[in-house]
């Protein structure tokens, strides 16, 4: 199987990119939901988005947090919005995908399924089986 990246946002500090496959892209359908569902979230998600891709990861724990022990950062809005994310070389930052969060933890399946799909990514690296749209 090969995986997709999307290009979300450019910036003079990094590009960030959505994750997709032979199913589409989960975040690209979380987002256009959100903007239907919740557009003052999606437009504060999308400036964080556009601001990290033009000034860096931020060091503020409200906006963007290291996941521990899983090699995952989490993009959050106050509103409980929440993008799991991973660094790849350079200055690329591959999404793989987005949910509400309900409570104060960030739910194990959805680590767990960060996790799986960054493995998946650079698995498909390793082979080749990187593709830009």
């Amino acid at each position: 199987m090969h995986v997709l990246l999307t290009e979300i946002v450019r910036g003079g500090a990094s590009r960030i990119s959505a994750m997709g496959g032979v199913k589409g892209c989960e975040l690209l359908r979380f987002l256009m939901t959100l903007q239907k569902d919740s557009p003052s979230e999606a437009s504060k998600m999308a400036a964080l988005l556009q601001h990290v891709a033009e000034n860096g990861i931020l060091r503020n724990e409200q906006k963007c947090r290291v996941l521990p022990g899983t090699g995952l950062f989490e993009f959050k809005t106050s509103g409980g919005v929440r993008i799991l994310a991973f660094w790849d070389e350079g200055r690329l930052i591959v999404c793989t995908h987005g949910f509400l969060k309900k409570s104060q933890k960030t739910p194990k399946a959805e680590l767990q399924r960060g996790k799986r799909l960054k493995d998946e990514y650079f698995a498909a690296k390793a082979e080749g089986r990187i593709a830009f749209a």
